[in-house]
């Protein structure tokens, strides 16, 4: 249980680190890869726990803190899309990695559809249709790309650990 626990901790402090130092230099025009979020959304995707939620929603806050929109807005996204991505593995998953993968891909669209959404209904210096072209499109395939990455990997550390056999208790 605490393997997993320093695992996830680990996992969101490295890519919020990552979104912090690296990800300002991946700029394509104004998008800007949301690493954080991709890691906690796969990570949702890869864990079955009822509490995965809460990562994403601290992700999602450091995000805020870091960037310039709205505090609170990527966080509550991420909560959301973190509910979402567990109803729809729950509802539709059998045990292949298309549901979980492509439950990660309309999660990331919507939050970032969405916190487009929320930045220019807050103030943003841009309009709506600028913001959803320039910004959130480029930043989801950059997130699908993360996440498309980081799944697997998450997935490989969570697998669960072969039993060793007991021969003894066999007569």
């Amino acid at each position: 249980m605490m393997a997993v626990f320093g695992m996830e901790t680990a996992g969101a402090v490295i890519a919020v680190l990552l979104q912090a130092i690296v990800a300002p230099y991946l700029a394509i025009g104004p998008a800007l890869p949301n690493i954080a979020l991709a890691f906690a959304l796969a990570y949702a995707a890869a864990s079955q726990r009822t509490n995965v939620v809460i990562m994403p929603f601290l992700v999602g806050l450091a995000y805020d803190l870091l960037g310039s929109g709205p505090v609170g807005g990527m966080a509550l996204l991420a909560l959301l899309a973190a509910i979402l991505i567990q109803a729809l593995i729950a509802r539709f998953g059998n045990g292949t990695f298309f549901v979980p993968v492509a439950s990660i891909v309309i999660a990331l669209f919507l939050v970032n559809v969405l916190y487009a959404l929320v930045c220019t209904t807050c103030g943003a210096d841009v309009g709506l249709g600028e913001a959803l072209l320039y910004r959130s499109l480029p930043a989801w395939a950059y997130d699908t790309v993360a996440a498309l990455v980081i799944y697997p990997l998450i997935r490989f550390f969570l697998r669960p650990k072969p039993q060793e056999l007991d021969l003894t208790s066999i007569s």
